[in-house]
């Protein structure tokens, strides 16, 4: 009978210390994973965009956020690292900028870059959860273009002239906001 409580005993302590154990090692996971509030940028923002939009964002939307308001921008033509892939550029822009802005318009979706740099933006926002994807609807483009992760996500509608007049200031606050988490 004395063997039985003995087993007994033993057997709870194995269970409760397989238990403490498996517990332990869960919060000590999630406290070791650096959130991405915490990492540092080399950017404020990577800016997607058709070269066909370059006008707008080469004369409007640099300036404004670079010299305006002291911003850094990383933009394919000067920041990509010759030589390597353009699916390696991406991937280190997207994770290396604090937000991604896409500047969504008709010929936005005519690029097959446009898609590429989407898609990486878009696994980002998926698998950190960090609101760091900011869509810019330049033109009057159909929304339903968009991916439907981001069908129903807020976005800055230039193309509306009421919207246009705040397009400035709903994006700087964004950019300077650390990331949602």
């Amino acid at each position: 009978m004395i063997i039985i409580i003995i087993g007994v005993i033993l057997a709870i302590a194995f269970l409760a210390g397989v238990i403490a154990t498996l517990r332990y090692c869960r919060r000590s996971k999630t406290d070791l994973t650096p959130s991405v509030q915490d990492l540092k940028f080399e950017y404020d923002a990577f800016v997607i965009f058709s070269s066909q939009d370059s006008d707008w964002v080469v004369n409007t939307l640099i300036p404004t956020l670079e010299k305006k308001h002291g911003l850094k921008c990383c933009i394919h033509y000067r920041n990509f690292t010759p030589g390597v892939l353009f699916r390696d550029n991406v991937v280190d822009s997207v994770y290396k900028c604090r937000k991604t802005l896409a500047i969504v318009s008709t010929h936005f979706f005519d690029s097959n870059y446009c898609g590429s740099e989407l898609d990486f933006a878009l696994h980002r926002l998926m698998e950190k959860r960090d609101d760091s994807l900011v869509v810019i609807k330049l033109d009057k483009v159909d929304k339903r273009k968009l991916p439907m992760e981001l069908q129903e996500r807020s976005y800055i509608d230039y193309s509306k002239s009421v919207e246009k007049e705040a397009w400035e200031k709903k994006l700087v606050d964004c950019l300077k906001n650390k990331v949602n988490k």
